[in-house]
Order: structure tokens, then C-alpha cells, then sequence
């Protein structure tokens, strides 16, 4: 019944994992191949209520998952989804998790899949706007490098520094957009999702 819930939190059945829940299902069931908890599985897809039923009955918001070693925070920031994310920080989500072999964060993901409003919530919750990647590189790299201007502007009005350079390359992020210097408010990813079977 462990991997039905997973799959109900996958599809969005409220429901369904009420149904599982209240029948004493491992809220954190991990699925082996991919290390995700039903959480994680929620935050991926986008099912706020179901990500909040599971918060509810103690979730561990802070799991990390073994396939790109995301919390559901980070997932819910690769995706795009703000309720999500907005949800997951009221749980106390940690705003500055990384992962433990490319060194991301939360807010590198954000930068990455550019929505300002999320990079807005990141920071407002306490996220570091200079924090780096294992290589380097800061969330104003990742947003400069991907070309997503909106979250450039909230990411310099925040307090990233533009000069910080990139160990392997020497190179800020005014150098990893053409034109970026021409405008000093800024200018100028996603990952494995569904693995269980």
C-alpha cells in the first residue's frame, strides 16, 4: 500500500491518500530506485493539496530523493510551482539545502528555471543571494547563463553581486550574457521527473 500512495500523490488523488493515510501508511515511504517520498512525488507534479495533506500528517519536508538528490522544495522550484513552494516554506522547508554533490540550492534551481516570483519567496524566507554551487557558480551566474532576465532583476535588487567570479573560468556573471553590462539592473535547466514503476 506504500507505493499506492506514492502513486496517489503522483496523480493527485487527495482522496485516495487520505484513504492510505488514515489507514496508516508510511507517510514517508521512500521508493528505492529513485529515493522519493510521496512528498517529493507531490512537489514534482504540482498537487498542492495533496502536498499539504501529507505536511499535515508529518511529512519530512526536508527528504532528499537519490536520483538528483532534490528535496521537494528544490523540485517544486525546478517546476515552476509557487503554491507549492510557498507552502513547503511555511513547513519550514530549509531555504538553503544542498545537494550534496553539485552543491545546489533551492535558489540555483530557481534561478535556473527562472520565475521571479519564487526567487522573490526564496529570499524572502532566507535564502542566500551569493551562495554557490560546488563549481562556483551563483544563483546571478545560473540566471545570467540561462538568460532569465526577470529573475536577474530580483536576484540584483537582493543583493547578489554581479562581480563574484567563477573559479574555473574567471568569468562574473556580466560576462555570461551578452549585453548584461548594458543594463546594470541585470539581464539576461530541468531534470529527471517521473522514475518509478
Amino acid at each position: 500500500m506504500s507505493r499506492a500512495l506514492l502513486q496517489a500523490a503522483e496523480k493527485g488523488d487527495l482522496g485516495k491518500v487520505q484513504q492510505l493515510l488514515a489507514q496508516g501508511v508510511d507517510v514517508d515511504f521512500i521508493h528505492k530506485p529513485t529515493g522519493r517520498t510521496p512528498l517529493i512525488q507531490a512537489a514534482i507534479s504540482g498537487h498542492c493539496d495533496v502536498a499539504k495533506a501529507l505536511i499535515q500528517a508529518g511529512a519530512n519536508v526536508n527528504h532528499q530523493d537519490t536520483a538528483v538528490e532534490f528535496t521537494a522544495l528544490m523540485w517544486a522550484c525546478c517546476e515552476g510551482h509557487l503554491p507549492l513552494v510557498e507552502l513547503l516554506i511555511s513547513a519550514q522547508a530549509d531555504v538553503n539545502s544542498r545537494d550534496p554533490e553539485f552543491g545546489w540550492t533551492p535558489l540555483l534551481v530557481a534561478a535556473q528555471a527562472g520565475s521571479q516570483a519564487i526567487v522573490q519567496k526564496l529570499l524572502d524566507a532566507g535564502a542566500d543571494p551569493n551562495e554557490t554551487s560546488a563549481q562556483g557558480e551563483t544563483a546571478l551566474m545560473t540566471a545570467s547563463r540561462t538568460g532569465k532576465v526577470a529573475a536577474i532583476h530580483e536576484l540584483l535588487k537582493r543583493g547578489a553581486k554581479p562581480n563574484l567570479a567563477e573559479p574555473r573560468t574567471g568569468h562574473d556573471a556580466r560576462l555570461r550574457s551578452p549585453g548584461f553590462a548594458a543594463r546594470p539592473s541585470g539581464r539576461r535547466g530541468s531534470q529527471h521527473r517521473h522514475e518509478h514503476g
